[in-house]
């Protein structure tokens, strides 16, 4: 590939040229950080909009338990400075995690996590799958602990992956401006903006979620404890039907009565013990139903913690109607609205004022070389 000079690649960033847009960020290698900071953004659910009105409201609460727990568990990790809550992706931290929940019950948990690089690059993901035992059901936050303690070690081992100089690499995609070799000045501007968004952005959302979170995970655990016989009982309902179903074919073939223990005697057969099965089936159909309204009871407990859950989504919406002011390369920002707005207008001053600078690195090495072509004459 063609390599063109720094001048070209300065002029093409800061016009947008799409020419350029395909260009790799140019930070120089270096070795893997012994410490990192983290940002983990909200977990998302691949079948969401398919999934049940009940379910998605504690599904939405996942998302954003998932989340704190995780970074909960990072602030603990080796190997990881600090750790934040992000909307969205940002040059501000070393990794970046995605958190898909692929299915979640109260007793089985299987989640998939993406670390990414500042510019996107993938480092590595892994798949967590996990299964609260019946017996341990009081234990479930121990549990759930230790799970995101697992989780918060593999982020942590993402950072052998990073071998590009992050501060370069930071000031590059803030200015959005691939293709570019940083000059000394860019990456300070990097350091000082992942500074400001850190501590002024970052820190305030983290510290406003991370304990609403927390103080209402005792009623997630309490679902998670009312969720687990019943997701069994679910499980032994499904292969009772099928084997009954099973039963009742067989039972017509043999032309007797569709009643388990008459199946077997028919098999064996104990005549005697068929004719007494029609009595016995009565009985069974009163302990099935019996089983059926308890099961019933019980989800509906499952069903009205979940409710709770959903409406906590409340709670954790800390983004609109928010101001916050912040200083930058020595301006005065007044930030207003949601998170995501507020995050959006400093990014955009950040960009602004970095192209200001490849653009004062472009005029120098322009001057300079016109020097040099005129000592040469």
């Amino acid at each position: 590939m063609k390599i063109l000079p720094l001048s070209s690649l300065l002029f093409c960033a800061l016009l947008g040229l799409s020419a350029c847009t395909t260009c790799d960020y140019r930070a120089r290698p270096s070795q893997p950080p012994g410490t990192v900071t983290v940002a983990v953004k909200q977990f998302t659910t691949p079948n969401y909009e398919a999934m049940s009105a009940i379910d998605k409201g504690v599904r939405e609460y996942e998302h954003v338990y998932f989340q704190a727990a995780l970074i909960q568990a990072l602030a603990r990790t080796p190997g990881v400075e600090k750790a934040y809550v992000a909307g969205s992706d940002t040059p501000a931290v070393d990794i970046m995690v995605d958190g898909v929940i692929n299915g979640s019950n109260g007793r089985d948990v299987d989640f998939t996590l993406i670390a990414k690089r500042i510019d996107g690059v993938e480092l590595a993901s892994k798949q967590f799958v996990f299964s609260h035992s019946a017996t341990d059901a009081v234990g479930v936050g121990a549990a759930d602990v230790k799970l995101m303690y697992e989780a918060a070690a593999f982020v942590a081992s993402a950072r052998q992956r990073l071998k590009l100089n992050r501060d370069e690499l930071r000031a590059l995609v803030y200015a959005k401006a691939p293709g570019v070799f940083p000059t000394e000045g860019l990456t300070k501007m990097g350091r000082e903006a992942a500074s400001v968004e850190c501590s002024q952005l970052l820190v305030p959302l983290t510290n406003v979620l991370l304990p609403a979170v927390t103080a209402t995970s005792g009623m997630y655990y309490e679902w998670q404890k009312e969720s687990i016989p019943v997701v069994a009982q679910k499980q032994v309902a499904e292969q009772e039907k099928a084997s009954a179903e099973a039963d009742e074919a067989i039972g017509a073939f043999l032309g007797v009565a569709s009643a388990a223990t008459g199946i077997s005697a028919a098999r064996q057969g104990n005549t005697a013990v068929v004719n007494m099965s029609q009595t016995n089936m009565l009985n069974a159909a009163g302990i099935v139903d019996t089983a059926a309204a308890n099961a019933q009871v019980a989800e509906n407990q499952v069903n009205q913690l979940g409710g709770v859950l959903a409406s906590y989504k409340s709670q954790f919406n800390v983004g609109p109607g928010r101001e916050v002011t912040v200083r930058i390369y020595n301006r005065v920002l007044t930030l207003k609205g949601s998170m995501e707005e507020m995050t959006n207008e400093f990014r955009k001053v950040v960009e602004e004022e970095m192209k200001k600078e490849l653009a004062r690195a472009a005029a120098l090495q322009g001057v300079a070389k016109k020097n040099e072509k005129t000592a040469a004459s």
